[in-house]
């Protein structure tokens, strides 16, 4: 049942932005989170793109969410990817 939480989680996200709500990095990494639990990979780092683009600046358990979600999903490329942005932007992933 938690793999198909996603779709919950991005109507959540929409409702919010609707009501004038400014997602957090908090938000968005339980969007994250939940769209990686349910293999949704490219919409996890769509959500990233998006959360820089609202200027919310991406923290170590965003990156490692997506990382270990590439991992385990075998796509090496797309975790390198997410490394190489969070070296780029100076984020450690300390936890």
């Amino acid at each position: 049942a938690k793999a198909s939480m996603w779709e919950p989680a991005l109507s959540l996200m929409t409702s919010m932005v609707a009501q004038g709500i400014r997602p957090d990095v908090y938000s968005f990494n339980s969007c994250i989170a939940a769209c990686c639990r349910g293999s949704e990979i490219d919409k996890a780092i769509n959500l990233l793109t998006e959360m820089r683009s609202k200027g919310v600046r991406p923290d170590g358990i965003t990156y490692g969410t997506i990382i270990s979600s590439c991992d385990t999903n075998l796509l090496p490329h797309k975790a390198l990817h997410a490394f190489a942005e969070m070296r780029r932007d100076e984020i450690r992933h300390d936890y």
